[in-house]
């Protein structure tokens, strides 16, 4: 019983690792724009650690697959040959993928968790975090198709900004910090604006609520 539940969370840490390391090191990297590739090659790596957590069957396997290719190759040919229809492949595939790993890893551990464990809350962590990078890259996408659809965003790191600062703006946002630095103008933004930070606490709340239980549940079987 232990194997298999190490067999079902493991790769949910290596995950958790990933998230956590880039979440250090993209803002400093942001500063030095010659290492761009730099940043770019994390979220690959990000995409390809979280490809093999999320995918359990085939289909899962094919789908998310063929998500994080649209991305990749939106980032490789914006960097080769800067361009609006690379940059919205770039930030496109990226969102979806953020958005279809965030689901499965949700589904997966709200539904076949018994326990409270370890890898049940690297798991739990990880969908927070995936969850912020969905919604960076759906407000980069935004901003790209509607510019100025987020204020701000210019006097942070310049005018050819995408999801390096909407990194930022997502993470504030999800956890209802709101600094107000960085705040949406258009009707979609503050509609995603406020998605996104009921989602975040529902989230929390979900998940409290089903930690608990587990424990509870636990404690009575034994």
């Amino acid at each position: 019983m232990k194997i298999g539940r190490l067999l079902e969370f493991r790769s949910y840490g290596s995950l958790l690792l990933t998230l956590l390391f880039v979440s250090v090191a993209y803002p400093v990297l942001q500063n030095y724009p010659g290492l761009r590739v730099v940043t770019g090659f994390l979220f690959v790596v990000t995409l390809l650690v979280a490809l093999r957590a999320v995918a359990k069957n085939r289909q899962q396997v094919i789908v998310s697959t063929l998500i994080a290719v649209i991305g990749i190759a939106g980032f490789a040919g914006e960097l080769l040959n800067p361009g609006s229809v690379w940059r919205l492949a770039y930030l496109l595939g990226f969102s979806l993928f953020f958005l279809y790993a965030s689901s499965l890893m949700l589904i997966d551990i709200l539904g076949r968790s018994q326990r409270v464990d370890a890898d049940l809350i690297f798991g739990a962590i990880g969908v927070y975090l995936v969850i912020g990078l969905f919604f960076a890259f759906a407000f980069a996408l935004l901003e790209v198709l509607m510019p100025g659809s987020v204020s701000g965003v210019s006097e942070l790191v310049g005018d050819n900004a995408t999801a390096g600062p909407m990194i930022y703006f997502s993470y504030v946002t999800l956890t209802t910090l709101g600094y107000g630095d960085v705040t949406p103008v258009t009707n979609m933004a503050m509609s995603m604006s406020y998605a996104e930070a009921i989602i975040g606490q529902l989230f929390l709340a979900i998940l409290v609520a089903r930690l608990v239980g587990l424990h509870i549940a636990g404690g009575t079987e034994s």
